[in-house]
């Protein structure tokens, strides 16, 4: 019977803090807060739209693992 070892994501690759993540454990901050905070429409939108890419990529990242 073949065990199906956990998919990994490699941050900071080739730099001085690169490390091998399981991708159940990775978690996303909740910017929600910082960027309601922000008085620039447009930091708030660039924050945001950050937030939801982190979010997207790692579905797609779970969902293809």
């Amino acid at each position: 019977m073949e065990t199906k070892t956990e998919s990994v994501v490699i941050f900071s690759k080739g730099g001085t803090k690169e490390r091998s993540v399981p991708v159940s454990s990775i978690q996303i901050p909740d910017l929600w807060h910082l960027a309601l905070a922000q008085d620039d429409p447009r930091s708030k939108d660039a924050i945001l739209q950050v937030w939801h890419m982190a979010h997207d990529l790692l579905r797609h990242i779970r969902e293809n693992s």
